[in-house]
């Protein structure tokens, strides 16, 4: 199963790119190509700024003061290590999370990170003494009880939600692999493979775990809503522009501003980083038909009523704007930008790169990094300057200019196959946004 890991991946993409229409396939020589999808280019460069927010993330400066080694103690308060330091600050910054302790299906995410680093600990440690004389012994075999107690132990969980977490990372038919749960059922015990176990990101693997046992009636977190909304104010106000919620009786603008004369009515999306391009597809399909259907109903309501616009936004009764911008802000990192019946759709590191002036960087060795210069950044805001940075911010620019065709052979059978897409690795020259 594990030598076939690979293969598998392969043909598993590929066939999404197939079911979403986007191969091209030539039976004749046998090759199957997604390179000059618009969507699938997409998928890549949004995934190389996710793979660049997290590296440069992980480097920032952290309170090293909070590692206590084999502290029972939950975060923020205290951590294990500072790899588990790291993973808090990266769910801290993925869920919009205050301090960790929002409870998600039975747990609080602090609970949740120090889960996954008991377990990964555990893994390191058995990957230390195991005596390898048969393949069971790349196993680790324990019951259920066992790994509560662990959990209760070294993690300082309290056990009615310890058991609730080992029911969640046990191995189901809709989990994605064995990062997010990596206790495999077999009768009455749980089977690890401390070699992957050991190598998890709990972070990412909370995310992606999360993403899959998800509710019907509810898509994503409901706290990464308010979360997002209160981001994206944060963002405007630094940058010396005032930003406001409004609601009148069922329409809800979740953000108002001007700029510039300019009236800008914005939706935020919150959404789950789209870890594999099926996600990906229904990301963007959500965003340019449910999500700007939406929003064109709310923005023709208050286009036709400005008053409580005005009264919210503390404008003169008689104000009128030079032009009315509609924008949706989601919190997954995009790979393109777009613009649909009249709203544009961008995400949230877009627009904290914009009223930051920061832009990206590009990484000099280990330790430099220099500045990548955006006309569009220096000066103050302008209504103008920020609508043509929606239309091409930065980092996708950055990014997409790495993008280039990848070839992988493949043979299933007595089958030789090639299968041709793109990939962009901009990550490891750029910190995006």
């Amino acid at each position: 199963h594990l030598s076939q890991a690979t293969k598998w991946q392969i043909f598993h993409e590929f066939r999404a790119f197939w079911e979403h229409g986007q191969l091209q396939i030539d039976t004749e020589q046998m090759v199957l190509d997604a390179s000059k999808s618009d969507l699938v280019r997409a998928f890549r460069i949004s995934l190389s700024r996710v793979r660049a927010f997290r590296m440069a993330r992980a480097n920032d400066l952290l309170n090293v003061g909070l590692v206590q080694p084999r502290t029972t103690e939950l975060p923020p308060k205290a951590c294990r290590s500072i790899n588990e330091l790291i993973s808090c600050y990266l769910t801290d910054l993925q869920f919009f999370s205050e301090n960790l302790q929002e409870v998600v299906h039975g747990a609080s995410l602090s609970e949740w990170i120090r889960a996954y680093h008991v377990l990964r600990e555990f893994a390191i440690a058995n990957l230390g003494t195991a005596v390898l004389r048969q393949p069971l012994d790349i196993l680790v075999i324990k019951t259920p009880d066992f790994f509560h107690k662990l959990l209760v132990t070294e993690g300082g969980i309290e056990i009615t939600r310890a058991e609730c977490i080992i029911a969640h990372l046990a191995f189901k038919k809709k989990s994605r692999d064995l990062l997010d749960c990596p206790l495999v059922p077999f009768g009455k015990y749980l089977l690890m493979v401390p070699a992957l176990t050991a190598i998890s990101e709990p972070a990412h693997a909370l995310e992606s775990l999360l993403h899959s046992i998800r509710s019907e009636k509810s898509h994503e977190l409901s706290f990464i809503g308010p979360g997002l909304e209160a981001s994206v104010r944060a963002s405007l106000r630094d940058a010396g522009i005032n930003a406001r919620n409004v609601k009148v009786h069922n329409y809800d603008c979740d953000i108002a501003f001007v700029l510039d004369g300019v009236l800008f009515l914005c939706e935020c999306k919150a959404k789950f980083i789209a870890a594999d391009f099926a996600t990906y597809s229904e990301l963007e399909n959500f965003l340019c038909k449910r999500a700007v259907g939406q929003h064109t109903r709310t923005g023709d309501f208050f286009s036709n009523d400005l008053s409580m616009i005005k009264r919210v936004l503390d404008l003169a009764p008689d104000w009128q704007p030079r032009s009315i911008e509609r924008i949706i802000i989601t919190s997954s990192k995009l790979g393109r930008a777009m613009q649909v019946d009249g709203c544009w759709i961008t995400d949230h590191h877009a627009v904290h790169a914009y009223c930051t002036r920061k832009g990206a960087t590009i990484k000099v060795g280990r330790k430099m990094e220099i500045r990548v210069p955006d006309d569009r950044l220096e000066g103050p805001p302008s209504a103008e300057g920020f609508l043509n940075y929606l239309g091409t911010p930065q980092g996708l620019a950055i990014h997409g200019d790495l993008l280039a065709e990848r070839r992988m052979p493949l043979t299933i059978g007595d089958r030789s196959l090639m299968f041709v897409d793109c990939e962009t690795y901009g990550e490891i020259q750029s910190g995006d946004d």
